[in-house]
Protein backbone atom coordinates (compact mmCIF):
# COMPACT_ATOMS: atom_id res chain seq x y z
CA UNK A 1 0.00 0.00 0.00
CA UNK A 2 1.16 3.60 -0.75
CA UNK A 3 0.14 7.17 -0.49
CA UNK A 4 1.35 10.24 -2.23
CA UNK A 5 1.51 13.55 -1.77
CA UNK A 6 2.08 16.12 -4.45
CA UNK A 7 1.88 19.93 -4.56
CA UNK A 8 1.95 21.90 -7.66
CA UNK A 9 4.47 20.84 -10.29
CA UNK A 10 5.62 17.98 -8.17
CA UNK A 11 2.54 15.76 -10.00
CA UNK A 12 5.29 16.04 -13.14
CA UNK A 13 7.43 13.81 -11.14
CA UNK A 14 4.83 11.56 -9.65
CA UNK A 15 3.83 11.98 -13.43
CA UNK A 16 7.15 9.24 -14.36
CA UNK A 17 5.36 5.89 -12.42
CA UNK A 18 2.83 6.38 -15.96
CA UNK A 19 5.90 7.46 -18.20
CA UNK A 20 8.53 5.13 -19.87
CA UNK A 21 10.48 6.43 -23.25
CA UNK A 22 11.13 2.71 -23.63
CA UNK A 23 7.29 1.38 -23.29
CA UNK A 24 4.71 3.22 -23.18
CA UNK A 25 2.88 0.57 -21.31
CA UNK A 26 5.22 0.23 -18.53
CA UNK A 27 3.39 2.59 -16.17
CA UNK A 28 -0.21 0.66 -16.44
CA UNK A 29 2.18 -2.22 -15.81
CA UNK A 30 3.23 -0.80 -12.54
CA UNK A 31 0.09 0.98 -11.70
CA UNK A 32 -1.50 -2.79 -11.89
CA UNK A 33 0.86 -4.33 -9.93
CA UNK A 34 0.18 -2.32 -6.84
CA UNK A 35 -2.07 -3.38 -4.06
CA UNK A 36 -3.34 0.43 -3.52
CA UNK A 37 -2.39 3.25 -4.50
CA UNK A 38 -3.86 7.05 -3.31
CA UNK A 39 -2.64 10.11 -4.93
CA UNK A 40 -3.26 13.32 -3.44
CA UNK A 41 -2.86 16.29 -5.30
CA UNK A 42 -2.96 19.95 -4.34
CA UNK A 43 -2.75 23.26 -6.18
CA UNK A 44 -4.17 26.57 -5.82
CA UNK A 45 -6.70 26.39 -8.36
CA UNK A 46 -8.54 24.13 -11.07
CA UNK A 47 -6.17 25.07 -13.92
CA UNK A 48 -3.01 25.11 -12.03
CA UNK A 49 -3.20 21.08 -11.82
CA UNK A 50 -1.42 19.11 -14.07
CA UNK A 51 -2.06 15.97 -16.25
CA UNK A 52 -5.50 16.13 -14.82
CA UNK A 53 -7.17 13.80 -17.71
CA UNK A 54 -4.10 11.33 -17.69
CA UNK A 55 -4.60 10.29 -13.71
CA UNK A 56 -8.22 10.22 -14.59
CA UNK A 57 -7.89 7.72 -17.13
CA UNK A 58 -5.53 5.69 -14.96
CA UNK A 59 -8.03 5.63 -12.11
CA UNK A 60 -10.74 4.94 -14.02
CA UNK A 61 -9.00 1.78 -15.31
CA UNK A 62 -7.10 0.59 -12.51
CA UNK A 63 -9.61 0.51 -9.59
CA UNK A 64 -6.87 0.15 -6.93
CA UNK A 65 -5.86 3.97 -7.88
CA UNK A 66 -7.24 6.21 -6.07
CA UNK A 67 -6.70 10.02 -7.06
CA UNK A 68 -8.02 13.34 -5.37
CA UNK A 69 -7.48 16.82 -6.56
CA UNK A 70 -7.61 19.50 -3.41
CA UNK A 71 -7.39 23.09 -4.17
CA UNK A 72 -6.32 26.02 -1.46
CA UNK A 73 -8.45 28.65 -3.68
CA UNK A 74 -11.94 26.39 -5.65
CA UNK A 75 -14.08 27.38 -7.51
CA UNK A 76 -17.55 27.82 -5.62
CA UNK A 77 -18.77 24.48 -7.52
CA UNK A 78 -15.34 22.48 -7.18
CA UNK A 79 -16.02 19.00 -5.83
CA UNK A 80 -13.20 17.76 -5.23
CA UNK A 81 -10.93 18.65 -1.30
CA UNK A 82 -10.53 21.70 -0.55
CA UNK A 83 -7.65 23.23 1.29
CA UNK A 84 -3.46 22.01 2.01
CA UNK A 85 -2.83 19.08 3.43
CA UNK A 86 -4.15 18.66 7.18
CA UNK A 87 -4.28 15.68 9.62
CA UNK A 88 -7.68 15.01 9.11
CA UNK A 89 -7.47 14.88 4.99
CA UNK A 90 -4.57 12.90 5.51
CA UNK A 91 -6.26 10.50 7.25
CA UNK A 92 -9.27 10.12 5.41
CA UNK A 93 -7.30 9.57 2.44
CA UNK A 94 -4.34 7.67 3.43
CA UNK A 95 -4.04 3.79 5.11
CA UNK A 96 -3.09 4.09 8.88
CA UNK A 97 0.64 3.20 9.22
CA UNK A 98 1.74 -0.14 9.12
CA UNK A 99 5.11 -2.05 8.24
CA UNK A 100 3.94 -2.26 4.94
CA UNK A 101 2.87 0.99 4.19
CA UNK A 102 4.83 3.62 2.66
CA UNK A 103 4.09 7.47 1.98
CA UNK A 104 6.03 9.56 -0.64
CA UNK A 105 5.13 12.94 -1.20
CA UNK A 106 6.96 15.98 -3.24
CA UNK A 107 6.47 19.69 -3.60
CA UNK A 108 8.33 22.80 -2.52
CA UNK A 109 10.66 22.92 0.97
CA UNK A 110 6.92 24.82 2.82
CA UNK A 111 4.62 21.77 1.82
CA UNK A 112 7.50 18.80 2.47
CA UNK A 113 7.91 19.87 5.67
CA UNK A 114 4.28 20.43 6.87
CA UNK A 115 3.45 16.55 5.28
CA UNK A 116 6.49 15.21 7.64
CA UNK A 117 5.37 16.74 10.16
CA UNK A 118 1.80 15.29 10.08
CA UNK A 119 2.96 12.08 9.28
CA UNK A 120 4.89 12.09 12.34
CA UNK A 121 1.90 13.27 14.24
CA UNK A 122 0.07 10.67 12.91
CA UNK A 123 2.54 7.56 13.63
CA UNK A 124 4.13 6.90 10.48
CA UNK A 125 7.79 5.65 11.07
CA UNK A 126 10.79 6.97 9.36
CA UNK A 127 11.04 3.78 7.38
CA UNK A 128 7.36 4.38 5.80
CA UNK A 129 8.26 7.63 4.80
Amino acid sequence: TAGEGVAGEGVADVDMVGADDADADAGVERVSALPCLRLLCFNRQEEDILVADELAELSAAHPQLHVLHSLSDPPAAWSGGRGQPSKEMLQAQLPPPAPHVRVFWCGPPAFNSTVRQLLGEMGYTDEMV
